[in-house]
């Protein structure tokens, strides 16, 4: 799904388990919500900025397990608000990357 729409999931937090014994995980867009930092604050932040908007972007997964059988089925929002599809903010692959750096070599 992140390489067919060019976006990142995250898993916020832990899964929850349902009153019939299922198991519920949220996958939220990547650019949601706000920047939190970690450790003793030595790190700076990037000279772009963070990636996230300070806000929710509706774009997400809701994945059930099921308790019997293991079978997943998933519901998926793709409608993404509060942020373009920007190429820096993109996490590419190797192979990806240089394909890109060479045809941005070719252009300069």
């Amino acid at each position: 799904m992140e390489q067919r729409t060019s976006t990142m999931y995250i898993l916020d937090r832990a899964a929850s388990e349902l009153s019939d014994g299922n198991t519920r995980q949220f996958y939220y867009c990547h650019r949601s919500y706000s920047y939190r930092k970690q450790g003793n604050n030595v790190r700076e932040i990037k000279s772009m900025g963070s990636n996230k908007i300070e806000r929710a972007c509706p774009s997400l997964l809701k994945v059930t397990i099921s308790k019997f059988d293991g079978k997943v089925s998933t519901a998926f929002w793709k409608f993404h608000c509060g942020h373009e599809l920007e190429i820096g903010r993109l996490r590419l692959d190797d192979e990806t990357r240089t394909i890109i750096a060479g045809k941005c070599y070719f252009l300069f």
